[in-house]
């Protein structure tokens, strides 16, 4: 006869909570994760209505095994299984049987007890389940349980699919990852694995997320602002039309669109203004067609080579002109510059030595 072993309460032995997910599963006891795949195997098995496993009433170790581990009532009573089985008494020839039963009786007591679904769901998705199918089967309901069970998939065999490269499209619908959060989650990790390499290698933005499906707003975001970061900066600094190295990148994201004008400005482009050619047309050149572009550049025409021609008594609509200055609040900056006491002084006395040349 088997012994009976005492509860781990009145042996002294306090055993450590159950947690849900990828950690707590990977820190079981082999034993235990023996027992929690026996369960999730059994999850595919013929269950009936309720989703219990339908057990052979007549085999006789079946019961016995299931008589000596006792029922399941909460998830602490899987670490007294654990001690029945381990017990120095039990024969090794009878281990496997109890393990069987143990997995048998944990997957039927998923329906009552809480915290166990969870387990063997964990255990069936780090196999490569489908997330959808095993919380159809197990009766998760839950909102939050149900993310759980597919950050589960994200961070455990969809991340390894899609680093080797897989569509992450492709495989979000393989493995029942549907819910927004993780398909952000999953594509961000293409983004950050396989997706950049490729961009930083000069690969098209909208290209390498076609090909590595991804698809998620965010994601293609996040892609197109390390593809601006990258090889793109480096074609504008050196002064390639911004417009067009964003066309060549498969950059489509607004505000990577705008970083790359923005670099463009304060980059060659600026120079070329300080120098005192007209803002349009170096605008123009460097492909630089935002709004808050241009403006950068009025500004710096403005405080560079147009204060300083103003200062010098030149008409303040003359130098706004011939540096394509059109923005009414740059120009406005100009006429104030332009009324200063000193400056019309200066430009009085331009004047005066102009037409006393003229006379002489």
């Amino acid at each position: 006869m088997l012994p009976r072993i005492p509860p781990a309460s009145e042996a002294g032995i306090i055993s450590a909570p159950f947690t849900s997910g990828i950690a707590s599963v990977l820190l079981d006891s082999p034993l235990r994760r023996q027992i929690i795949k026996v369960a999730a195997c059994s999850a595919t098995a013929e269950v009936d209505v309720y989703g219990r496993c339908r057990l052979n009433p007549c085999n006789l170790q079946d019961l016995a095994a299931r008589s000596y581990l006792g029922p399941i009532g909460q998830l602490d009573d899987l670490n007294q299984m654990e001690q029945s089985i381990c017990h120095p008494l039990v024969a090794q020839a009878l281990k496997p049987a109890l393990v069987e039963a143990a997995g048998k009786m944990l997957r039927q007591a998923a329906v009552q007890v809480e915290g166990i679904a969870m387990r063997i769901a964990s255990e069936r998705i780090l196999q490569g389940e489908r997330c959808y199918r095993v919380v159809q089967e197990l009766n998760i309901s839950d909102g939050a349980q149900r993310f759980k069970c597919m950050m589960i998939s994200v961070n455990g065999p969809a991340r390894e699919r899609v680093l080797s490269g897989e569509s992450c499209d492709e495989v979000a619908h393989d493995l029942g990852i549907s819910q927004g959060e993780a398909l952000k989650m999953l594509a961000l990790i293409v983004v950050e694995g396989p997706a950049k390499q490729c961009v930083l290698n000069g690969e098209p933005a909208n290209a390498v997320a076609a090909r590595l499906g991804i698809s998620h707003h965010y994601a293609l975001r996040q892609l197109d602002m390390i593809t601006v970061e990258g090889p793109a900066k480096q074609r504008v600094l050196n002064g390639e039309p911004c417009n067009v190295v964003a066309w060549e990148h498969g950059i489509s994201y607004a505000h990577a669109w705008y970083k790359l004008n923005m670099i463009a400005a304060d980059g060659p482009a600026k120079l070329r203004v300080l120098n005192g050619e007209p803002c349009n047309i170096v605008a123009r050149e460097y492909g630089i067609l935002h709004i808050d572009a241009i403006r950068m550049l009025e500004r710096i025409a403005t405080d560079g080579p147009a204060a300083r021609r103003i200062r010098q008594g030149e008409q303040w609509r003359i130098v706004a002109q011939q540096l394509g200055i059109f923005n009414v609040y740059t120009r406005q900056s100009l006429q104030r510059l332009a009324n200063n006491p000193f400056v019309k002084l200066r430009r009085n006395i331009k004047s005066m030595t102009c037409i006393f040349h003229r006379r002489h």
